[in-house]
């Protein structure tokens, strides 16, 4: 299972970039946009932090009952974030780790489609 889990990770990652690195290595640096100039860089750091956090607010309604769901809606309009970290941990979701899971997956299918383009 262990030779599995590494042929996995190495069809997943860049061929030269270990799993620790992968997670500490900046996205730009993965994926060769590190030369951007540094408006461009800010440009795309906030679209991808839109989609990670539309991401995120797609899992955490996906796990979510019908009335939670009216509730969760009425708290996102309402933008109280204390409210919206209560109502999460009242249910057990787990904001910090849906954002770390999401980021992480974003950041591999960035890398993935970079890799596809570039014909590696």
């Amino acid at each position: 299972m262990n030779s599995n889990t590494t042929s996995n990770q190495s069809n997943l990652l860049p061929p030269d970039v270990k799993p620790e690195d992968f997670i500490n290595k900046d996205i730009l640096d993965l994926i060769g946009a590190q030369n951007l100039r540094e408006d461009e860089k800010g440009k795309l750091y906030n679209k991808m932090i839109d989609s990670i956090q539309a991401r995120v607010l797609t899992r955490i309604y996906q796990q979510l009952s019908g009335e939670d769901k009216q509730e969760w809606d009425n708290l996102l309009k309402a933008d109280n974030q204390p409210d919206i970290a209560n109502f999460l941990q009242q249910k057990n979701i787990e904001l910090e780790k849906i954002f770390t899971e999401e980021a992480l997956s974003y950041k591999q299918e960035l890398v993935q489609s970079t890799q596809n383009l570039q014909g590696k």
